[in-house]
């Protein structure tokens, strides 16, 4: 028996990653400025991101979510 067998990857072997988004597909999502998502990273009250070294990246699942977490039906939900 040859102990140099290949693996062949099944679908249960296979890793599936979430897609990244730059944050001027994100911009241009949202609508909002490279200044607006730069102050939301700073102040936290943005969609959740990614730091890869010096590089920032959003997990597209994150945004829906973050965009989900947002629907208001009036202007006086959630105000503090």
């Amino acid at each position: 028996m040859n102990d140099t067998a290949q693996h062949h990857p099944t679908d249960s072997d296979r890793v599936t990653f979430p897609r990244l988004m730059t944050p001027a597909e994100v911009q241009q999502l949202l609508g909002k400025s490279k200044a607006w998502l730069d102050r939301s990273r700073l102040e936290g009250n943005g969609p959740p991101y990614v730091k890869i070294g010096r590089t920032v990246r959003y997990r597209a699942d994150d945004v829906a979510a973050w965009l989900n977490g947002n629907v208001r039906a009036s202007t006086w939900e959630n105000r503090e």
